[in-house]
C-alpha cells in the first residue's frame, strides 16, 4: 500500500511538471504581449529621462520623456518609431502612453547653439533673402561627410550629404528642422527621409538643419533574439523538455507498477 501511494504521488508530481513546462511558452508570451519596450538612443546636445538604454513597461502606462538640454544647446524634438509609426514630436516633457507587445525607438534632437562656421556668414550687411545656411548637427554612432557645422551660402546650389555609420552601428535615417517645407530636391518630403547620401536644394531665405540618426546594428526589427541552446529555438527546446517529462511520466508508472506487482507476489 505504501508503496503504490508513493508511485502515484511521484507519477502525480511529474505529471504536474510536465503541464507547468508545457504551458511556460504561452504563459511567457502572453506577459510579453502586455509588456512595452522603450529603447531610448543617446543624444548629443543634452540628456533624457529616462536615461539611454532600454525599458520595459507594463501596457497602458502613462510614460514622461523629459529632455535636459546642455548649456550650449536646445531641445528641438522628439522622434519616436515603432514597427508602424514614425512620429516627431516638439513638446517637452512629452507624455506617452504605451502599448503592451510594442517596441518603441526614442531619440531626443538638440540644436547646437555653438557651431564651427564654414565659411563665415556675409560680412557686409544683407537682408535676410540674400543668403541662407545649412547646419549639419553631430549625432552618436557616426560622422557625416561634410562634417558637422554651419555653411552659409549666397547663391542657390546643391548640397550632398553623406553619414559614415561607425564601427557596431549603422545609418537609419535623417532629421529635418529649420524650413522644412521649402521643398528638398528631387525626394518625396519627409522629416525623416532616409536616402544616404542625401542631396537637397539649397535656397537663398532659408535656414535647414539635418541630423544623421545612427543606431546600434542589433537595436532594429525587434532586437536581438533570445539566447538558444545548440542552435535550437526556445519554442523546440521547451518542447522536447516536455517529451522528455511525457516519457519520464511513463517509465514512472510503469516502474511503479512492476514494483507494487512483485511486492503483492
Amino acid at each position: 500500500m505504501f508503496n503504490r501511494t508513493k508511485s502515484t504521488a511521484i507519477i502525480v508530481s511529474i505529471l504536474l511538471a510536465t503541464v507547468l513546462a508545457a504551458a511556460y511558452p504561452y504563459v511567457a508570451s502572453v506577459k510579453a504581449q502586455n509588456q512595452a519596450t522603450i529603447e531610448v538612443l543617446e543624444s548629443i546636445g543634452g540628456s533624457t529621462d529616462p536615461a539611454p538604454g532600454t525599458h520595459s513597461f507594463n501596457g497602458g502606462t502613462q510614460v514622461t520623456l523629459t529632455a535636459t538640454p546642455d548649456p550650449n544647446a536646445v531641445f528641438e524634438t522628439w522622434l519616436i518609431s515603432t514597427d508602424t509609426s514614425n512620429d516627431t514630436i516638439t513638446d517637452n516633457p512629452y507624455t506617452l502612453t504605451v502599448a503592451g507587445g510594442v517596441t518603441y525607438q526614442v531619440s531626443a534632437v538638440f540644436a547646437q547653439l555653438t557651431v564651427p562656421v564654414f565659411p563665415s556668414p556675409p560680412q557686409t550687411p544683407l537682408p535676410l533673402s540674400a543668403y541662407g545656411s545649412v547646419t549639419i548637427l553631430q549625432s552618436v554612432g557616426g560622422h557625416t561627410q561634410p562634417a558637422a557645422g554651419t555653411r552659409f551660402f549666397t547663391s542657390v546650389y546643391k548640397l550632398t550629404m553623406t553619414a559614415i555609420a561607425d564601427s557596431g552601428w549603422t545609418f537609419d535615417h535623417w532629421i529635418i528642422s529649420g524650413d522644412i517645407n521649402t521643398g528638398h530636391g528631387g525626394y518625396p518630403f519627409t522629416l525623416t527621409p532616409e536616402n544616404n547620401p542625401y542631396t537637397f536644394d539649397c535656397g537663398l531665405g532659408y535656414q535647414y538643419a539635418y541630423q544623421p540618426v545612427f543606431v546600434p546594428v542589433d537595436s532594429g526589427n525587434g532586437g536581438t533574439p533570445p539566447p538558444t541552446a545548440g542552435g535550437l529555438s526556445t519554442e523546440t527546446i521547451m518542447i522536447i523538455l516536455a517529451v522528455a517529462l511525457v516519457i519520464a511520466v511513463v517509465v514512472a508508472a510503469i516502474g511503479g507498477y512492476s514494483y507494487g506487482r512483485r511486492s503483492k507476489e
